[in-house]
């Protein structure tokens, strides 16, 4: 169900399905969850996308005001996204204005990433994903992109730099040189018999 309401809401807002369907399925496997880190001091994410309040609550107010839903006006969105009791119950509690959520921020970070995964990735996730994290949501967004039919990119090979090879010498060239090599003895021998002459 979930990834149908998936689908549906990314086809609603315009968004860019592979990386909506692989994003989400990364983040909860399409399901509308409380993050859980382990760091006391970490912030949680929220929903199908894993979305923290403090950095997005004006997509949340946003997206609320499309669906004509009512936001808690008690807590202060900018503070610990764990205190957040009622954000947290309100989105876990409505499927669908989760997804417009998660769906929004996914679509606002992929525009600003310039639509390049590799940035993509570290905006979302953040530059301390681990080398680990990163290869499994690639694996998940190669599925993505060749469920709808998009080529896979192919990372660029750097082309190997020929070492510098001499210009070609033309096959007359090697005479020219003696031949010029001749003509300086030539000269050189001309030059000490005149020396010779004027000496006697």
């Amino acid at each position: 169900m979930s990834r149908e309401l998936a689908m549906q809401v990314g086809r609603a807002r315009g968004a860019y399905l592979p990386i909506v369907m692989a994003t989400i399925e990364a983040e909860t496997n399409f399901r509308n969850v409380l993050g859980e880190y382990a760091a006391a001091t970490a912030r949680f994410g929220i929903g199908f996308g894993q979305v923290h309040l403090r950095w997005h609550f004006a997509t949340l107010q946003q997206v609320a005001r499309e669906l004509n839903v009512a936001l808690p006006s008690e807590v202060n969105p900018l503070g610990d996204d764990r205190a957040n009791e009622p954000f947290r119950r309100l989105l876990l509690g409505n499927a669908l204005l989760s997804m417009h959520f998660a769906v929004a921020v996914i679509q606002r970070t992929w525009l600003g990433s310039g639509a390049n995964w590799d940035r993509f990735t570290e905006f979302y996730v953040g530059r301390g994903i681990s080398a680990r994290d990163r290869e499994r949501r690639r694996v998940i967004w190669h599925r993505w992109l060749a469920y709808f039919g998009v080529p896979t990119p192919v990372p660029p090979v750097a082309t190997p730099v020929p070492p510098p090879v001499a210009p070609p010498v033309a096959a007359d060239e090697p005479l020219i040189a003696l031949g010029f090599f001749v003509l300086v003895i030539v000269l050189v021998a001309l030059a000490i018999k005149g020396v010779r002459r004027l000496t006697a």
